[in-house]
């Protein structure tokens, strides 16, 4: 099976049941219930995040050797770079679930801020750590295979 065929049957088989498990793992709060007409809204919302739920999976799966190429560094950059993508994906799920279930509470809600806002921030500046390498990495090469008298990225 082609790698983005793997990827979509995976995508598919973790966002279907999680969209469908969703009442099941985060009751709904009694004291955030929406409007009728906000109901489609946040269905899409929860087909959406059970989507990104599915890619992440997908990426952590298969993605590894593709943020390798890209960020080629002894550092761990790589892995770093791999899991702040996944967490970017999958965090969204679980974030979106526990607001349904515990609402504005003030007690979860500051442990549910800080749980996923803040590595929300941190993923970025560890993206913006890693890819000084791999765009290093890229002007080398671009350098290396240039002919000469030719400008960089001709």
């Amino acid at each position: 099976m082609k790698t983005k065929a793997a990827v979509a049957v995976v995508t598919l088989a973790v966002a279907v049941p999680a969209f469908a498990l969703t009442p099941t793992l985060f009751p709904p709060s009694p004291h955030m219930a929406p409007q009728p007409s906000q109901v489609p809204l946040f269905a899409v919302l929860g087909g959406i995040n059970a989507l990104a739920l599915g890619l992440g999976v997908a990426f952590l799966a298969f993605g590894l050797p593709t943020v390798r190429r890209l960020v080629p560094s002894a550092a761990g950059r790589a892995v770093a770079a791999y899991l702040a993508i996944a967490w970017l994906l999958m965090s969204w799920y679980p974030h979106g679930g526990l607001h349904a279930s515990y609402g504005m509470d003030t007690g979860p809600l500051l442990w549910i801020e800080y749980g996923f806002h803040v590595p929300l921030v941190v993923a970025p500046l560890v993206l913006i750590w890693a890819l000084p390498s791999a765009a290093s990495s890229d002007l080398v090469a671009t350098r290396s295979t240039s002919p000469p008298g030719e400008p960089v990225g001709a």
